[in-house]
């Protein structure tokens, strides 16, 4: 029984892939210790190499499987209380910016009943995007221009 590693697509990998062909080549060894060579495909598409060879090509993680606690604690941070705050300002600043409508209570009720949807937008929003920082700075934007727009009308 030959011992191998995992496989390695020469199409994902560097222009350095052939020298790492060449080397992985040498690696299958049967339980004796004897070096059998590795087959490659005719297209040079897949080959066997060991598992430490292949240990230097590991495939990119995806943004969830990045970065760790702190990185967790902050999409939370932004998806939970901050994504509320945002919500509730948009809301409030809603009455400002919704027209009022034909029975002048439009800007009013409209803003409240669609107070649901715009947290689960945030909050949806927070958890799926892949740059953490840009969440940070549409969600706070949001929240800074309607706050302004609400400190503007009380000032008044």
């Amino acid at each position: 029984m030959r011992r191998t590693g995992r496989i390695i697509r020469m199409s994902d990998q560097p222009a350095h892939a052939e020298s790492v062909r060449a080397e992985a080549r040498s690696f299958t060894r049967e339980p004796n210790g004897a070096a059998v060579p590795d087959l490659a495909d005719q297209d040079g598409g897949a080959f066997f190499c060991t598992q430490q060879n292949a240990m230097t090509h590991r495939q990119p993680k995806l943004p969830a499987q990045q970065g760790g606690r702190l990185r967790a604690w902050m999409r939370g941070l932004l998806a939970g209380p901050l994504a509320l705050v945002a919500a509730c300002l948009i809301m409030a600043g809603g009455a400002l910016w919704v027209p009022p409508g034909a029975a002048q209570i439009n800007n009013l009720v409209l803003p409240i009943v669609l107070f649901p949807l715009l947290w689960s937008a945030l909050f949806l929003y927070a958890c799926l995007d892949r740059k953490l920082g840009r969440a940070y700075a549409i969600i706070g934007a949001l929240a800074v221009v309607n706050g302004l727009l609400l400190s503007l009308h009380l000032i008044r």
